[in-house]
């Protein structure tokens, strides 16, 4: 459930993917910092960055002046976020776990940088391509797949992980889709 007093003017982003989320929804021109790694859209690379490997630069953030900071759950230690919060500053933090959580996501951030027609109108348009995309692939014989995440030591990752679903999406399927951890060692 997302409730604001007011729109947020003033958005920190702790994850590439999370400054993509706060574009696509309109409130790309509310923020106002960003992470290492990001560099979509074009105008987020000119941001100031707040945070690199999962540690908060907390002055550059405090200096920013953030009425929102979007942390990534599994990316962004708890304490760091609970830092952030002691000092009064408002987190929201976003776990991405299947493809359906990007349109939930979407809409979300619209409604917190008052951006809410922008939100759906992207939204809907990643509703509709992503069935357009299963529609395609449905029912294709599906191509066995190895997703490289890391070279030394190998490493991948298993079927409880958002690519896995993404590869299903486009007509793949994971070779370590049953690994009983989350990024195995190959």
């Amino acid at each position: 459930r997302v409730t604001v007093d007011a729109p947020a003017r003033r958005i920190v982003t702790l994850a590439p993917h999370l400054a993509e989320l706060a574009f696509a929804a309109g409130a790309g021109a509310h923020v106002v910092g960003v992470s290492s790694y990001t560099d979509w859209p074009e105008a987020a690379r000119a941001l100031p960055v707040m945070a690199a490997n999962g540690e908060v630069e907390l002055e550059r953030l405090v200096a920013a002046q953030p009425d929102l900071v979007l942390a990534w759950t599994s990316g962004v230690p708890r304490q760091q976020v609970a830092r952030i919060e002691r000092l009064g500053i408002r987190v929201v933090s976003i776990e991405i776990r299947r493809l359906e959580d990007i349109a939930l996501w979407l809409r979300r951030l619209g409604a917190l940088a008052g951006t809410s027609a922008i939100a759906e109108r992207a939204a809907g348009q990643y509703e509709r391509e992503l069935a357009a995309l299963i529609a395609t692939h449905r029912g294709r014989t599906p191509v066995i797949t190895f997703y490289e995440i890391w070279h030394d030591p190998l490493m991948t990752l298993s079927g409880a992980h958002l690519v896995s679903q993404i590869l299903g999406v486009c007509g793949g399927r994971n070779v370590y889709a049953d690994a009983p951890v989350l990024a195995p060692v190959v």
